[in-house]
């Protein structure tokens, strides 16, 4: 599988982290979280986890380098905004 930069799996490395084997790190460990976390019998079992998993990762795994806080957090959304109604 080939990841592109416009890819949804791509990487979103912070600006201040200006080392290659920083940036390899915290996609070596988001891949560890997602991809081999559990043992799938296909590809496509990993594949269809993918979304729980991001579901996870974004609105409910405090991250340490946010101070424990979730990456959906960090949008400031508002009581009436859709988007914090997720399943």
């Amino acid at each position: 599988m080939v990841i592109r930069a416009t890819d949804p799996l791509f990487p979103r490395i912070p600006r201040q982290m200006r080392s290659p084997t920083q940036r390899i790190e915290t996609w070596q460990t988001s891949l560890r979280e997602w991809a081999y976390a559990a043992a799938y019998q296909h590809s496509r079992q990993r594949r269809d986890q993918l979304a729980n998993w991001l579901l996870r990762y974004n609105w409910h795994r405090p991250h340490a380098g946010i101070a424990a806080k979730t990456p959906i957090s960090r949008l400031g959304l508002t009581e009436d905004n859709l988007l914090r109604l997720h399943i």
